[in-house]
């Protein structure tokens, strides 16, 4: 008789044959859009018996519909982590939560640089309306988390514990510097089979694909299947199975679920889940239709996937053309009379000599074929076809061409805008999927790891550390993370907003310089940034300026006593007395006041910086 666990993985074998024929639809349309997203439809354009003296010419369309807006979204997140609510300690939530926001910049950092995801992402997402990212952390660099239970309940037992926590920890913090501990895999769609009733939250997901069998030897040199006897570079079918474990208790526990591991139908790993949560992240396009009784191929649609028509369409009317075209200009000859292995040379001052004379029956007679022209009615279906591909994908607009039967740079701009706004869905669902992984990257610190952890490889940026220290009790249990990406549009309409912010509390003095850098979004952290403008004002200060000549001036051996004595600003540059020599221009200092002007020149400096700061103004509330 089987056992419990038999029984259970060949239900899980037969729930997976199941959701294969749930997902086959949605499989079967991804399968075609990725045929038209590699031009590979010619025989639905030039039927096979035509093949040998036909040629299809298929346009880029199906292929720049895909191309031209994914690379309008830029793949680098701007993470922003709430402050968390509290009465006691406000300025110390503050600075938790940057903590926070500079770890999981420098975490999605480490992910571009080493596995670009969300830029591969782009294509098949906007090309299958599906997005399935898997994260889990490299276990064969982690080392074990010291287990209490081995250790003796009495002092020295804990004292060791205690030493065994501490090595787990350096070991860590060793390992973040030289080492991602995470692995971040694009998954493809057709592999992945999840709970169908809820993919952004779901209960369980299945994963089958086919791997090398050395690969498979290197990850389970314990197993005993069948498939250990094929050569290395055969492929076997590798399934993985993830459920959803519980809920997380105050205490940071939760209820742990399985997870099973097979290769073709040998069970090769069957544990405890380590991870809190399902480790793999998925969304869909925003395309298809998301209810309560959607179906795959319901939910997850391509961008393409309702204009093959045009695309055969296009492709048909290029095809004709092309055909046509190689008539006109190798037209076909009618030849009588001729025997068949007679040569014919054709050139530029060939003779062709024809046996008997013209009228005589049986003698030769050679004429062409003139094809007829290309009716007005089919160039005009070309530019129909032209016309609704460009106004569907926006694929001219998008693509950075001149456009045509535009007045002004602004009216252009504003079609570029209105052509990005398509990529809502797309940008939202990558969104999600960045939250969701942010949120798990904490859980990882705090749940799964449980030691400090060292990021490697932030932002280049003088306000953010190139090496961050993320420990389990800046995160608390508080996982709340905004994610935001922009299209390169939107990076261009940003920098009017911050102008405009800019400009704010000089013309309001009610707004503070905070809430501008804010609002503008231009520093990730405001308040560092006051400090910083202060510092450089404390810096600048004459004051400062006589401890620095001081300084310079004992580092030569000199002492200035006066100077010392009497803690004034540097003399004038015209003090010629100074040892030191004239004093240097006060004009770089932004808070120094400037040399007096005459007075008209000086009203009509004024002035124009009036007129400019109008135009500039004028030009943002428009964009």
């Amino acid at each position: 008789m089987p056992s419990n666990n038999q029984n259970e993985e060949g239900r899980l074998l037969n729930k997976l044959s199941t959701l294969k024929s749930v997902f086959g639809q949605y499989i079967n349309e991804v399968n075609v859009n990725r045929q038209y997203y590699n031009r590979e439809f010619g025989s639905d354009v030039v039927p096979p018996r035509w093949a040998s003296r036909l040629t299809p010419l298929i346009p880029q369309t199906a292929r720049r519909a895909i191309d031209e807006p994914a690379d309008h979204i830029l793949t680098f997140p701007a993470i922003k982590v709430p402050v968390r609510p509290t009465l006691e300690n406000e300025a110390g939530e503050q600075a938790r939560s940057e903590i926070v926001r500079q770890a999981c910049n420098a975490w999605w950092t480490q992910v571009a640089r080493q596995n670009n995801t969300l830029g591969d992402a782009r294509k098949p997402l906007l090309n299958e309306g599906k997005i399935a990212i898997r994260k889990t952390l490299k276990w064969n660099l982690i080392p074990d988390y010291p287990d209490r239970g081995e250790f003796p309940n009495t002092a020295s037992g804990t004292r060791r514990f205690n030493n065994e926590i501490a090595k787990y920890r350096n070991e860590l913090k060793r390992l973040g510097r030289s080492e991602f501990m995470w692995k971040v895999d694009l998954l493809d769609n057709t592999t992945v089979y999840e709970d169908p009733s809820d993919h952004r939250d779901p209960k369980y997901v299945f994963v089958t694909y086919s791997i090398y069998v050395e690969t498979a030897k290197e990850l389970w040199p314990d197993a005993s299947g069948t498939w250990r006897n094929m050569q290395d570079l055969d492929e076997v079918n590798y399934t993985e199975y993830w459920s959803k474990p519980g809920p997380i208790d105050s205490n940071g526990d939760w209820e742990h679920s399985l997870f099973y591991q097979w290769i073709e139908q040998e069970c090769v790993t069957e544990e405890e889940s380590p991870y809190p949560y399902i480790p793999i992240a998925i969304d869909d396009g925003g395309f298809g239709l998301n209810h309560q009784l959607s179906k795959p191929h319901d939910k997850y649609v391509g961008m393409t996937q309702h204009a093959r028509e045009l695309f055969r369409a296009q492709a048909e009317s290029r095809t004709s053309w092309l055909a046509v075209s190689r008539l006109a200009a190798f037209p076909m000859g009618v030849a009588r009379n001729m025997a068949p292995d007679k040569e014919i040379m054709m050139g530029p001052g060939e003779i062709i000599d024809m046996d008997g004379n013209e009228n005589e029956p049986g003698a030769e007679s050679l004429h062409w074929m003139a094809h007829p022209d290309i009716p007005q009615g089919v160039v005009s279906l070309g530019d129909v076809l032209e016309r609704e591909s460009n106004s569907t994908f926006k694929t001219d607009i998008l693509s950075g061409v001149p456009q045509r039967g535009v007045d002004t740079a602004t009216e252009a701009d504003m079609n570029v805008r209105n052509a990005v706004s398509k990529l809502s869905g797309p940008i939202g669902a990558i969104e999600r999927v960045i939250i969701k992984m942010t949120r798990h990257m904490l859980m990882d610190v705090e749940l799964v790891l449980k030691a400090p952890v060292t990021l490697y490889g932030s932002a280049a940026s003088s306000a953010t550390p190139a090496e961050i220290m993320l420990k389990p009790s800046d995160i608390g249990g508080f996982y709340e993370v905004h994610a935001q990406l922009a299209t390169s549009d939107q990076e261009v309409m940003a920098l009017s907003r911050a102008r405009f912010w800019l400009e704010a509390p000089r013309v309001n003095p009610a707004i503070s310089f905070q809430h501008a850098l804010e609002r503008g979004e231009i520093v990730d952290d405001a308040t560092a940034e006051m400090i910083r403008r202060a510092s450089e004002d404390v810096f600048l200060s004459p004051e400062f300026a006589q401890m620095r000549k001081s300084a310079a001036a004992a580092d030569l051996g000199m002492v200035l006593q006066e100077a010392i004595k009497s803690q004034q600003p540097a003399p004038a540059a015209t003090d010629a007395s100074s040892m030191l020599g004239p004093a240097s221009d006060q004009r770089m200092n932004p808070q120094a006041p400037m040399p007096p002007m005459p007075g008209g020149q000086q009203q009509q400096l004024v002035q124009q910086g009036l007129e400019n700061r109008d135009v500039v103004q004028a030009q943002g509330q428009f964009r």
